[in-house]
């Protein structure tokens, strides 16, 4: 069962990424960077669920209007969150991690230079916060 619920999941975020890309070819006016962009939402996607999606989707188009490419490269990549509430996107091939969000209530919170996801060891690059 759990398989037949994984692949419905994964092919609802195959369709969703489908109509976000129709809508970003529908609102914004056709330039090289925002075929990179399609491009990079296409190809270098990890976003592994709907929920994520969701999370990024007003940004993602906020970063489209402003063919902000960088920010667009670090939306789509894989994200999760540690026991403090910090999300984090991170890269798999360069190693690397950017804040996304902060959903903690604690008024001090540390940062490490680096974080582990499955056992690998990331060092931040960026902080982006969109709340």
């Amino acid at each position: 069962m759990k398989n037949k619920e994984q692949t419905f999941a994964s092919k609802l975020l195959n369709i969703q990424i489908l109509q976000l890309i129709d809508e970003i070819r529908n609102k914004f006016k056709e330039s090289d960077k925002l075929n990179q962009i399609i491009k990079i939402i296409t190809e270098d996607n990890e976003l592994e669920s709907s929920e994520q999606l969701a999370n990024a989707r007003k940004t993602l188009l906020k970063s489209c209007f402003n063919e902000d490419i960088e920010i667009v490269r670090w939306l789509v990549k894989r994200e999760f969150t540690d026991e403090n509430g910090i999300s984090y996107k991170i890269d798999s091939s360069t190693k690397t991690a950017s804040i996304f969000s902060i959903s903690s209530t604690q008024k001090d919170i540390f940062l490490s230079k680096s974080i582990k996801y499955n056992d690998i060891e990331y060092y931040h690059k960026y902080f982006l916060f969109f709340w």
